[in-house]
């Protein structure tokens, strides 16, 4: 487990004899990085669950099985393509278009 912190509020290590230890601020944001990617414990809409970070991205996108297995079916969405690095012609999608929370 990793985390990022602000230049303001930066992560400090003591040295106390043998033992180090590291002060994470609690403003920080704890993140994995699983096979190249950076993944982060999120919630959206009270459905907790990993979600990867991608800096390519415009937009939140879930995991089709993370989405079939979690109560969205509530949401208004629409079907869309999605063109992206590596795809011909794009990979059809669900968009959900209500306003959802999200946070970290």
């Amino acid at each position: 487990m990793f985390s990022c912190a602000i230049a303001s509020n930066p992560i400090t290590l003591n040295k106390q004899g043998n033992k180090d230890t590291l002060n994470i601020p609690h403003d920080a944001i704890p993140f994995n990085y699983i096979r190249n990617h950076i993944s982060l414990i999120s919630k959206v809409d009270s459905i907790t669950g990993n979600i990867i970070f991608d800096s390519g991205a415009d937009g939140l996108y879930l995991d089709s099985i993370f989405f079939k297995n979690n109560p969205f079916g509530q949401f208004k969405y629409i079907s869309a393509i999605l063109p992206g690095i590596g795809s011909s012609g794009g990979q059809k999608v669900e968009v959900i278009t209500d306003k959802l929370n999200f946070s970290v």
